[in-house]
């Protein structure tokens, strides 16, 4: 509290015995009150309890800055870049939790010779990852209920080679999953999906039957697309 500093505006010289400084004191209110007027300014500063103390950071944010600042700063070696190269060339990765790890790898590379290294085995061990059926087989790994459809993936792979802006990326898993959410295939695909026979029994299937089982496609579907995409935080693109 400032009342200890406060003083009345003067515009001249007051006299010591006109001075009335407990004029100052005399006002109350919800925030001075403390409930007696006979205190001191000293006494209600002092019984007012210190601010807590901001909360220390989590364990866990700690670790990610740290990581975050390891990473920025380490630079792999020249073994370690051998190393990769050469797991990337015979496939000896195909997830896309490992292959983002060793993208994550190359894209801290300072020098432009180390970088060059990477691009041909990092865009081929991608493509391996799509035409092995590696990207369908981990989207149908979060559909278990609804497995997602190989043709739609198929859609997208074509629509992908069919594209000369495909080319502003090396990842061509990521441009797959990017082409399935922006060019709206999941609704159709759905619809047709949940249109098949094998998926009745024999029985013909009314057109709301049909919309409700699609409907339930779609949406675990795109929860599917939507995780995979998270491994990218940053578009792998030149541009």
């Amino acid at each position: 509290m400032l009342l200890q500093a406060a003083r009345p505006i003067s515009f001249g010289a007051v006299p010591a015995s006109r001075q009335e400084p407990s004029i100052f004191f005399n006002a109350t209110s919800p925030a001075m009150s403390t409930g007696s007027s006979h205190h001191s300014p000293a006494s209600d500063s002092s019984s007012m309890p210190p601010p807590p103390p901001p909360p220390p950071p989590s364990a866990a944010s700690t670790r990610v800055e740290a990581t975050r600042r390891s990473s920025q700063n380490r630079n792999p070696s020249p073994h370690n870049i051998k190393r990769l190269v050469d797991t990337l060339t015979h496939h000896r990765v195909n997830t896309v939790t490992e292959l983002c790890r060793i993208e994550r790898v190359a894209a801290s590379c300072t020098s432009p010779e180390d970088a060059r290294a990477f691009q041909g085995p990092m865009t081929q061990a991608w493509v391996h990852y799509v035409t092995s059926n590696q990207l369908l087989g981990e989207l149908r790994g979060l559909t278990r209920g609804f497995p997602f459809a190989a043709e739609l993936v198929r859609e997208a792979h074509d629509r992908v080679r069919a594209d000369p802006q495909s080319n502003r990326s090396w990842n061509l898993a990521w441009l797959c999953l990017v082409r399935i959410r922006d060019d709206g295939l999941i609704a159709p695909f759905s619809v047709a999906e949940a249109s098949k026979p094998s998926m009745w029994g024999g029985l013909v299937p009314s057109e709301e039957d049909v919309l409700k089982l699609s409907s339930c496609f779609a949406r675990e579907w795109t929860l599917a697309v939507t995780v995979m995409l998270k491994h990218w935080p940053a578009a792998p693109a030149w541009f």
